[in-house]
């Protein structure tokens, strides 16, 4: 359900956690491919506005040579 998109609280509840948290400690560890997907679009998002990637580009070649 939460690759799905699916809102925490109501699968906190269908499951009868007491908390969305007790549901976010038990699974979070399935929602790597899902946090990845909305690392990638928020990337994806920043960039567009900026128009270039250059910037992460320069970023990354400075890090790199440290």
């Amino acid at each position: 359900m939460i690759e799905q998109g699916e809102n925490i609280k109501y699968i906190q509840s269908q499951l009868g956690h007491s908390s969305p948290t007790v549901t976010l400690n038990v699974y979070a560890h399935l929602m790597k491919s899902v946090n990845q997907e909305a690392a990638c679009r928020y990337e994806n998002m920043i960039f567009k506005i900026n128009g270039s990637k250059m910037v992460a580009n320069e970023i990354n070649e400075v890090v790199q040579s440290l």
